[in-house]
């Protein structure tokens, strides 16, 4: 379905002139391409998708670029997607079944992130959505309790 990441770049891999990831982050920050939740897994993994074409990238683009193999990749377009979207994300804990299983359970460590054409596929546990809403909370009350 989707392909996996790379770990490692070599510095020499990539160059400005050939990569062309600079095209690909501009278009998800400043586009605000729409995502679609495409399924929360028994395991609790949440897959959902973003689609670049229409914001003028291609599938050539995708599969040029070795900075979308990497790790901190996936993790920074996961996470800014994420909080983007986050409303529609947190519909899921409140249709999670087996929330104590699902939820508490297991620790979201990273994104994964593949392609399917000019569609970016991403993968995270559904206990990364639980995290932001704690994260944000106690900003929240520490702001009200100075």
């Amino acid at each position: 379905m989707t392909s996996r990441v790379n770990t490692s770049l070599s510095p020499n891999s990539v160059t400005s002139q050939n990569d062309p990831i600079a095209k690909i982050i501009t278009a998800i920050l400043k586009g605000g391409p729409p995502i679609t939740i495409r399924r929360v897994e028994e395991s609790g993994d949440v897959v959902f998708s973003v689609d670049l074409q229409p914001h003028g990238i291609k599938q050539s683009d995708l599969e040029r670029s070795a900075f979308l193999r990497t790790v901190v990749t996936a993790d920074f377009i996961g996470e800014f997607l994420l909080y983007k979207h986050l409303s529609e994300f947190l519909a899921l804990l409140t249709t999670t079944h087996d929330y104590d299983r699902m939820v508490k359970e297991f620790q979201h460590t990273h994104f994964g992130m593949g392609r399917q054409g000019a569609v970016l596929v991403f993968r995270f546990h559904i206990s990364k959505i639980y995290d932001v809403i704690n994260s944000d909370l106690a900003k929240l009350i520490s702001t009200v309790t100075e």
